[in-house]
C-alpha cells in the first residue's frame, strides 16, 4: 500500500542563510527529527545558500554539529 507521501512528486526546499542561527537552531533539528520519524517525503532534496563558503566536508559536519547540540543524535540509531 502506498502512502501519500510515496506518491507526490519530488519536494525542493531551499534555504537562504542555510549557516544562520534560524537554520542552525529549528531548521536542520527539524528537518532531521522528520527524517527519522519517517515523516519526509521521498523524492526531498534540500538546497542551501549562504554567503560564509564552506565545502562540502564543512558543510556535513556544520550540519551534524547543529543536530548534536538540539539533541538529535545523529550518530544514535534508536529511538
Amino acid at each position: 500500500m502506498e502512502t501519500l507521501l510515496s506518491t507526490v512528486a519530488p519536494t525542493i526546499l531551499v534555504v537562504f542563510g542555510v549557516t544562520g542561527d534560524l537554520t542552525i537552531k529549528k531548521i536542520i533539528p527539524s528537518l532531521w527529527l522528520l527524517f527519522r520519524q519517517g515523516r519526509l517525503p521521498e523524492r526531498l532534496s534540500v538546497i542551501g545558500f549562504a554567503r560564509r563558503d564552506f565545502s562540502e566536508d564543512v558543510f556535513r559536519q556544520f550540519v551534524r554539529d547543529a543536530v548534536d547540540k538540539r539533541g538529535g543524535g545523529i550518530g544514535s540509531e534508536d529511538d
